[in-house]
């Protein structure tokens, strides 16, 4: 996450780049520490103070949390990815040489 806020930070003169890597970014932020401290977390504190003789009766619901968390979890950094991922590839060249590519940014002052 820490990377991707950087990344954010080094492409902000390129558009297209730019708000793919900040979409991915924000994914990413929402997955973790804002999903995780507020829905997994929570269940998971609850669940570190049960015993088999405690168990509530809606376990349930807090079963369902927890899956429904992680499963949440899973698409924001699924698309967090897959927009990173695409934020890259716009900025690849298709039939130009990389050394031609990076001398041309060198003199744009972008590298």
């Amino acid at each position: 996450m820490l990377a991707a806020i950087i990344l954010t930070f080094l492409v902000r003169k390129r558009s297209l780049a730019f708000l793919l890597t900040l979409v991915g970014t924000i994914c990413l932020v929402i997955a973790f520490p804002v999903i995780f401290f507020a829905f997994t977390e929570p269940v998971n504190t609850q669940l570190r103070q049960w015993t088999v003789d405690t168990i509530p009766a809606d376990w349930m619901r807090w079963r369902d949390q927890w899956e429904y968390s992680h499963a949440a979890r899973f698409v924001f950094q699924f698309i967090g990815f897959c927009t990173l991922l695409l934020s890259v590839l716009v900025e690849t060249p298709k039939n130009r040489p990389l050394t031609e590519v990076l001398a041309e940014r060198q003199c744009q002052g972008v590298v």
